[in-house]
């Protein structure tokens, strides 16, 4: 009896420290396992329509929901993408233009914030900008 006992507690802390070491493998794709997981959840109906409609051919309903899902979520992912790098860009060539200005609006706005948390509080955002330089 004490043997299958000892048995059994080896077996599940084998089976804990691989499970733990398991998700230390995988910590870094578990967001794109998630992700994933919810576009298969979403488009399997799709994918079942697909199949009924060319008579259970796999191969192609699968491809077919490939392309249906690549048009409607990552082309426009595409397109946005391109928009806010053009964005970001103009961004800092206006900031960089007037950067005395821009760095003043920064400073009084976070000034009325904080004063109303701390009104011992200074921030001086030039002197940062200064030291990161």
């Amino acid at each position: 009896m004490q043997t299958k006992k000892l048995q059994n507690n080896f077996f599940f802390g084998i089976l804990l420290g691989l499970v733990v070491l398991s998700f230390f493998v995988f910590q870094n794709f578990l967001g794109s396992i998630f992700v994933a997981s919810v576009i298969g959840i979403i488009f399997f109906p799709l994918y079942n329509r697909i199949l009924r409609l060319f008579r259970g051919r796999q191969s192609l309903s699968a491809i077919i929901t490939l392309l249906i899902i690549i048009v409607l979520i990552f082309a426009p992912l595409f397109f946005i993408s391109i928009q806010i790098f053009h964005e970001s860009i103009n961004l800092y060539g206006t900031i960089s233009q007037n950067s005395s200005l821009y760095l003043q609006k920064i400073e009084t706005i976070f000034s009325n914030i904080t004063s109303k948390i701390n009104p011992d509080f200074s921030f001086d955002l030039r002197s940062y900008i200064g030291n990161a330089a």
